[in-house]
């Protein structure tokens, strides 16, 4: 064979190993993947919720190369619009909550992840930049929706646990009317979901106080208040048990229109006449029998990693805006999801136990490449909006579209076949409008250009050393 030709290969074989070390690496406790060939922000579209406007299988696939199967939530942002915001049911192993319930109570889609079995849910929560800073995370609403940004990533989050449950008021008949009419995955908009006066549930449903003035009248709150995990909610998420959930009730108007009946939150002061149906756990576990595990054997501690993927030559400026952005989410979940669940439950959101892990004992199944060396981890305090140079030249290469994984036949505690994934448990919620993002452009002189970066001292050391084994080969001493 012809030597040049030998010494090509080898100098392009490396090359191609360069460039898959561009497109993953750590910010901090933010994990960032550079989408380098389009096929992670711009997927076939179909109608699996995971591979809408963004292909989430590649986006977790890409993670656990890097990372131990140790988590529950991975939460996704991006730089550019990949549509509505959506909690994406991975796996479940509860009983009692309703959860798989067109499918099986159990099942496990976590190998499509790449995840061996821990991963619960995937969440989606779209464009960073239609988000406000991690100051202002606790007010103001997101799009048309009383709801803030931070009740909205809880939203998405308790898809897992919520809303698919029925109640049973020893008529036999489980009704279904707890959840809005079209979006069963929420509370309906006439059910007093807060069980409170003071907030109402972060899955929708409303404060609904008694009229003294119009007898058999409603009114909901203005402003609207705030949100976090009921005592129910808390309940199917196993933080709480069965005898600490208060009765709560729902309107009952059967003149109503249907649409009124929805999920749909109010923010004003909204009056609504009927019958006030009391519903206690009781009718609940009837319908659905006890959750298992029961609270007191239930997880109640999470770890969420959270994921920021960026477009192939994402300018600095943006990049950095970015990351400071979804660190600021990060922090912020940390600190208010023992405050929205009663300080019953805690998450963890940093990267480690230790730093991420280039090799695993048991690799996920049919997992794609081996990764490469560990990416280099950065503090984000340390980042500037102006100056700071990001490392482009760590990571690894975004797993192949062709890139396959068997189902899981078996969930992490239960069982059963695994079965094609229902449009109706793989929640999305229309939250925002998506709108036109401008992006910076990128400078020929400046921005952060994830597939042209300049080759590294090893490319230089493989092309010497190709060199090298030509000059031995002319002097006979190669074989």
């Amino acid at each position: 064979m012809n030597k040049f030709v030998i010494f090509l290969i080898l100098a392009a074989s490396f090359a191609r190993v360069s460039h898959a070390r561009a497109n993953a690496w750590a910010v901090g406790d933010v994990f960032i993947i550079t989408d380098m060939d389009g096929t992670i922000l711009n997927p076939e579209m179909g109608l699996d919720p995971a591979t809408m406007g963004i292909d989430l299988y590649k986006v977790g696939q890409a993670f656990y190369k890097q990372y131990p199967d140790e988590f529950d939530f991975l939460t996704v942002f991006t730089t550019t619009n990949v549509g509505i915001q959506s909690g994406i049911p991975v796996s479940n192993s509860v009983k009692g909550i309703g959860q798989g319930s067109f499918y099986g109570e159990t099942y496990s889609y976590a190998a499509k992840y790449g995840s061996k079995g821990k991963l619960k849910e995937v969440v989606k929560m779209g464009n960073v930049s239609l988000y406000p800073t991690y100051d202002k995370l606790e007010v103001g609403t997101v799009g048309l929706i009383p709801i803030t940004p931070i009740e909205l990533l809880a939203h998405e989050t308790g898809h897992i646990w919520l809303v698919w449950i029925s109640y049973d008021l020893g008529d036999g008949v489980k009704h279904e009317d707890l959840r809005g009419v079209n979006e069963k995955g929420h509370w309906n908009y006439l059910y007093n979901s807060g069980q409170s006066d003071s907030y109402s549930s972060v899955m929708y449903g409303n404060v609904w106080k008694y009229n003294p003035d119009k007898p058999g009248c409603f009114t909901t709150q203005k402003p609207a208040p705030s949100r976090k995990y009921s005592p129910l909610d808390q309940y199917l998420m196993g933080l709480r048990a069965p005898e600490e959930v208060p009765d709560s009730f729902l309107i009952v108007n059967d003149n109503l229109p249907a649409e009124t009946s929805d999920s749909m939150p109010s923010n004003g002061n909204y009056e609504i006449c009927g019958d006030k149906l009391v519903i206690g756990i009781s009718d609940i576990i009837l319908a659905m029998g006890p959750r298992e595990p029961a609270w007191n054997e239930a997880q109640h501690e999470f770890r969420n990693a959270f994921i920021l993927v960026i477009k192939n030559g994402e300018s600095s400026g943006v990049l950095q805006t970015a990351i400071q952005k979804v660190d600021g989410f990060r922090k912020k979940w940390e600190e208010w999801f023992p405050y929205a669940t009663d300080n019953r439950g805690k998450v963890t959101t940093n990267l480690k136990s230790g730093d991420p892990q280039p090799e695993q004992a048991e690799p996920a199944p049919e997992q794609v490449e081996t990764a490469p060396d560990v990416a280099e981890v950065i503090n984000p305090e340390d980042i500037q909006p102006e100056s700071a140079d990001i490392p482009v030249d760590q990571g690894i290469d975004a797993p192949s579209e062709e890139a396959g994984f068997e189902e899981l036949a078996v969930s992490e505690e239960g069982g059963g076949d695994v079965k094609e994934l229902p449009l109706e448990i793989q929640h999305q919620d229309t939250v925002i409008i998506d709108k036109k993002v401008e992006e910076e452009e990128i400078s020929s002189g400046g921005g952060c250009s994830q597939g042209n970066s300049a080759p590294n001292s090893s490319v230089i050391l493989m092309i010497l050393f190709s060199c090298s084994l030509l000059v031995l080969w002319n002097k006979k001493y190669f074989i």
